[in-house]
C-alpha cells in the first residue's frame, strides 16, 4: 500500500497527475489532427460564389436576350413576305381593274403636264392599249394641250411619259410610283398586318394573313 504522507503532499501529487494527463491528451490531440492532415492534402479554397452567380445571370440575360432578337427577326421576316405578297396581289388587281382606264388617264395626265413642250411619247401597257382605243388619246390631248402619241409597253400598269427625243422622261408607272412613296405605303401595310396579328387568337397567323390578303388590295391604291 502506497503512503500518501500529509494532505497537502497528496494534493501536490494529484495535480502534478493531472497536469501530465494534460499534457499527454494535447500530445496525442496533436498528432491525431496532424496525421488527418497529412491524409487528405490541403483544402482548396471555395470558388468565388458571388462571381459564378453574376456570370450565371450575365449568361442567362444573353439568352433571353438573344430570344428577344430571334421573336422580333421572325415577326419582321413575316411581316416583309406578306408585304410582298400583297403588293404582287395588288399590282395585278390594279392592271385587270375595270376603272383601269380612267386612273391610267389621271396618271397620263400628270406625266405629259410634268414634260416640257407641246408634244409626247406615252407609253402604256401592252395589256390596256387596244381596249382603250384612239377615243382615250384624243380626250387626253384635249385634257393637256399636248400631241399625244400612244406607245404600248412592258408595263404592268401606269404609263412612262417622255419627249419625242427622248432627252426627259417622266416614269409614272406603277413600279415607279410604288418606289416615290415606297415608306408611305409599307407603313401603311406594317400598321394593317400588325394590327390584325395582334387581334388574332394564338395559333391563327396563317388565317389573319389569309384575310389580309383578300382584303389588302384596295389599300394599295
Amino acid at each position: 500500500m502506497r503512503a500518501w504522507g500529509s494532505a497537502a503532499a497528496v494534493i501536490a501529487a494529484l495535480r502534478d497527475e493531472a497536469a501530465a494527463d494534460i499534457e499527454r491528451l494535447e500530445r496525442e490531440a496533436a498528432a491525431a489532427l496532424e496525421a488527418i492532415r497529412a491524409a487528405t492534402g490541403p483544402v482548396d479554397a471555395a470558388p468565388d460564389a458571388e462571381a459564378r452567380l453574376s456570370a450565371a445571370r450575365r449568361a442567362a440575360a444573353e439568352r433571353d436576350a438573344d430570344e428577344d432578337w430571334q421573336d422580333t427577326v421572325g415577326v419582321a421576316t413575316d411581316r416583309d413576305a406578306w408585304i410582298g405578297a400583297i403588293v404582287q396581289q395588288g399590282g395585278r388587281v390594279l392592271a385587270t381593274a375595270p376603272d383601269a382606264a380612267s386612273w391610267t388617264a389621271a396618271l397620263a395626265r400628270e406625266a405629259v403636264a410634268a414634260l416640257p413642250g407641246d408634244a409626247c411619247v406615252l407609253v402604256i401597257p401592252a395589256a390596256l392599249a387596244g381596249a382603250l382605243g384612239d377615243g382615250w388619246r384624243v380626250a387626253l390631248e384635249h385634257a393637256t394641250g399636248t400631241r399625244v402619241t400612244v406607245e404600248p409597253g412592258p408595263l404592268s400598269a401606269g404609263c412612262v411619259a417622255r419627249t419625242p427625243d427622248g432627252r426627259v422622261t417622266f416614269d409614272n408607272s406603277l413600279e415607279a410610283r410604288q418606289r416615290r412613296v415606297h415608306a408611305a405605303w409599307r407603313g401603311a401595310l406594317a400598321r394593317l398586318y400588325d394590327a390584325a396579328t395582334a387581334e388574332a387568337p394564338a395559333g391563327a397567323g396563317e388565317p389573319a394573313a389569309a384575310t389580309l390578303m383578300e382584303t389588302a388590295p384596295a389599300e394599295t391604291t
